[in-house]
């Protein structure tokens, strides 16, 4: 007895099916897209709200900053470019960062961090730049923090020299409060050599030398500088050159040059 052969589907019909099945996919993938598009493209998703916020807005007005930053914006609320939105307000002065997140069905939320400044960053006080404390330089209009007193840095235009002029001047501003003064301007040469102004106009020259270093010399002088003025009476310091090994000289008002301490100067701290 024979047993029937199976019936095999042709190689041509085979194909058939298959092209129908991914047209079919096809078309319904195109079906879905179209109606996506649609869908997105409604009056009802583009954008009404912007929300914009942050903790302590010292320098910014959130109302003028959206308005400035608003008619800028493309897009609704499933096609507007976040990044795009995220420069645009880290763009205005002041503004440190900015995240930016989509509110449902219409609206963008952009919550804002300011810089804080802490010094003036330049070579004289009509710089347009700052330092916060991050240590990062940073462009806004100095007039901004007028009333605050900020110190000036002086330094060399390189990576981290913001914040290693600021790590010394903390260590520095409690010394000189020791003679009853405030330091207005400290400077950092391309050579690496350190010098301030005082608060009341004085010049302090500490030469060349590691942070503790340069630290030591301060105390010291900021220790025995009431005793070397004192034969002077009243008489205003003009200037201390801290490079001396074991001592310095100070400049008093009417007064030539006047060596505390032994007068050799270390070649290493000019």
């Amino acid at each position: 007895m024979r047993h029937a052969q199976p019936w095999t589907i042709p190689l041509d019909i085979r194909l058939m099916n298959l092209v129908s099945r991914l047209l079919l996919g096809v078309t319904v993938i195109a079906v879905i897209a179209c109606g996506v598009m649609w869908l997105i493209k409604q009056p009802r998703f583009d954008l009404r709200v912007i929300r914009v916020h942050g903790e302590e807005l010292e320098h910014n007005n959130s109302s003028t900053l959206r308005m400035a930053v608003a008619s800028r914006i493309r897009g609704n609320f499933f096609t507007v470019d976040l990044e795009e939105v995220r420069q645009a307000f880290e763009a205005a002065p002041w503004v440190r960062k900015a995240t930016v997140q989509r509110m449902w069905p219409y609206g963008l939320s952009v919550t804002l961090q300011e810089y804080q400044a802490i010094a003036l960053w330049g070579h004289d006080r009509q710089t347009s730049h700052l330092l916060d404390v991050y240590g990062d330089v940073f462009e806004a209009n100095a007039a901004d923090v007028e009333d605050e007193k900020l110190p000036l840095l002086n330094g060399p235009d390189r990576e981290g020299a913001g914040q290693t002029m600021w790590q010394l001047y903390q260590e520095l501003t409690p010394l000189a409060m020791m003679f009853d003064q405030r330091i207005s301007e400290l400077r950092w040469s391309e050579q690496g050599t350190w010098s301030m102004q005082l608060s009341n106009g004085a010049e302090i020259v500490m030469g060349r030398g590691t942070q503790d270093e340069i630290v030591k010399r301060v105390r010291d002088f900021a220790q025995t500088v009431s005793v070397a003025l004192k034969p002077y009476g009243d008489r205003q310091l003009l200037m201390a050159d801290l490079r001396h090994l074991d001592g310095y000289a100070i400049q008093v008002a009417g007064v030539e040059t006047v060596t505390a301490g032994t007068a050799n100067t270390a070649s290493g701290r000019r």
